[in-house]
This record gives C-alpha cells, sequence and structure tokens, in this order.
C-alpha cells in the first residue's frame, strides 16, 4: 500500500474517479516497521483527495493478518480480528477521521460485531 499511494496523483491525473480505497487500520498506525512511512503517505493522500473532493474508502479496517497455515480459513484471504473490543477499537479509530468512509468487512461471521462497533461510536469534538 505505501508504494501505491504514491502514485495515487499519477491516477487521478488520467481518470475521474470519485473515490479510491485505501488500508486504514489501527495496525498500520502502531506497527513500528510501518508507522513513519504509512502514516506520512497516507496523510498526502488524505490532503490531496480533501482538495480534490475525493472520497476515501478505508478497507481491511479489523484485519489482523494473512491467515498462514490456519485451517480456519473463511472467504476472505486475511484472518479478521474476533475480540469485541479489538473490533471496537479498530471501527472506532476508523470512524474517527470524518472525511473518510469505513467500508464493513468481508468476513461475515465479524460483521455483527463491526456493525455493533459502528452503531455505539461517539464522535469526540
Amino acid at each position: 500500500m505505501i508504494k501505491k499511494i504514491g502514485i495515487v496523483k499519477k491516477i487521478f491525473l488520467y481518470s475521474s474517479y470519485p473515490t479510491i480505497q485505501g488500508l486504514y487500520g489501527y495496525w498500520n498506525f502502531k506497527n513500528e516497521n510501518v508507522f513513519d512511512r504509512y502514516a506520512t503517505e497516507f496523510q498526502k493522500l488524505r490532503s490531496y483527495c480533501s482538495e480534490h473532493q475525493i472520497a476515501i474508502q478505508t478497507i481491511k479496517a479489523i484485519a489482523r493478518g494473512y491467515w498462514g497455515n490456519n485451517k480456519d480459513r473463511r472467504k476472505t484471504w486475511y484472518e479478521p480480528l474476533s475480540d469485541e473490543k479489538a473490533i471496537a477499537l479498530n471501527v472506532h479509530w476508523g470512524l474517527g477521521i470524518p472525511e473518510l468512509f469505513l467500508n464493513t468487512v468481508g468476513d461475515l461471521k465479524e460483521l455483527p460485531e463491526m456493525l455493533k462497533a459502528a452503531s455505539n461510536f461517539k464522535q469526540s469534538i
């Protein structure tokens, strides 16, 4: 994703997409190996999109990571979080930026927890 954000401006020069999708999860910003590069590039993307009235849909908000050899694989390539508090933290993290849209999880087993967390979200002023 880090490399892809760098080319977003080039994409918009040749197209008229009204929205883009991008990773915006708590883990992206709390992982020391990723934080500095990702946060900087994502902020550039947010600024560019804001200036050009382009919406940002966030994806993989409750992704834990790749399933690997786990036998409990479901319909997604990534393993979703399953702990209620972790899901709420990640959902609230995504909803905390007013100009971002939070897409739902692809794993239907975790969808009710994600929707519950979203319905309990209160925007701080």
